[in-house]
């Protein structure tokens, strides 16, 4: 049975509602221009916590959505989907408890269901932003030499079994692929967690693809190193597992497992995706966040991530909702050493 979204929402609350659904609007129209069409939605919402006091109330929940795009071309695209959770400010009206406030952690997420914000809605009235976006989209990012240099691109070494040379792994992108559908929106206890996660995730997929854990030295702050194991008494993560800057320290500096291409990314499933939302590579540090390649056909090219939880996020989304953005496209080498 549909009902009036009013109908649990203060007046407050609704008055929000309609500014949020012309941005979302905005959004989609956008969005469609790159063949990003949603056509159907799906929600369920899990109580964590609740806190009552007289006629007000707080809630935590946990909102998993499964999003159906339309085909392109008579070619389907996969299912979107995003999990998230919201803190609800509500209060009693007569029998009714109902919405006043809501916001989500993190309080930055990007998912297909909330509003842009208004420097972005902004953003998308210049010409010359969305020709930005079009060039972005259409033909990719291109490599920035001074942050990924010419010593860093390569191609992957054509190993089809694992090496029996000592010291050697055979690196399974199938497998890495495989545990970011498994793990999108799961905790594996394995590891030790972390709020904050993207790029603990793409370490745990690269762990299951075939990385070893790195143990040169016995301080977690060391880019010589590269270990997450909960079951033994490391204690924490190393900064190159859960900081994706460190990471491609550990990866490129260090231990040689990744390689980038000449021009723009040719992605791959498998492939770490390396964000920098504003665009500067000049900065230090400059990467903010990290998501894994799972999909890539005449459709698109799709991620999944944590922080916030998101299965097969396309490229196009990524873009138009950070114009300015740049990405490095982290191949995976086929057989590394360590």
């Amino acid at each position: 049975m549909n009902r009036n979204l009013s109908e649990f929402a203060t007046q407050a609350r609704v008055s929000t509602l309609s500014g949020e659904a012309s941005a979302l609007a905005a959004q989609m129209q956008l969005l469609a221009q790159y063949g990003e069409v949603f056509a159907s939605a799906s929600s369920a919402v899990s109580l964590e916590n609740v806190s009552v006091r007289g006629s007000s109330a707080t809630a935590d929940v946990v909102e998993t959505t499964t999003i159906t795009r339309q085909s392109v071309n008579g070619l389907a695209r996969p299912d979107y989907a995003y999990s998230i959770r919201h803190h609800a400010e509500l209060v009693k009206s007569g029998s009714t408890w109902l919405v006043n406030d809501l916001s989500w952690f993190p309080a930055d997420s990007m998912v297909a269901t909330l509003p842009p914000s208004a420097e972005t809605l902004q953003q998308w009235t210049d010409p010359s932003v969305k020709q930005m976006i079009d060039s972005k989209i259409r033909h990719g990012v291109p490599r920035d030499k001074k942050l990924i240099p010419d010593s860093l691109v390569g191609s992957k070494q054509l190993s089809a079994q694992p090496s029996a040379a000592a010291g050697s792994w055979y690196v399974d992108t199938g497998a890495i692929v495989s545990y970011a559908y498994q793990w999108w929106n799961g905790t594996n206890t394995f590891f030790h967690s972390a709020s904050d996660d993207c790029c603990d995730f793409g370490s745990q997929c690269l762990f299951n693809g075939g990385w070893p854990m790195a143990y040169n030295t016995t301080d977690y702050s060391s880019d010589l190193n590269w270990w997450n194991d909960a079951l033994t008494d490391q204690g924490h993560p190393t900064y190159s597992w859960s900081n994706c800057n460190d990471l491609l320290e550990f990866a490129c500096d260090w231990n040689s497992r990744f390689f980038f291409d000449l021009a723009a990314p040719v992605w791959q499933g498998g492939d770490i995706a390396f964000w920098i939302w504003d665009g500067d590579t000049t900065q230090a540090d400059p990467y903010d966040h990290v998501s894994v390649c799972t999909k890539v056909d005449s459709s698109g090219t799709y991620f999944c991530q944590h922080t916030p939880d998101q299965k097969d996020v396309s490229y196009s989304y990524y873009v138009s909702t950070n114009p300015s953005l740049f990405v490095a496209d982290a191949h995976p080498k086929t057989t590394i050493t360590s």
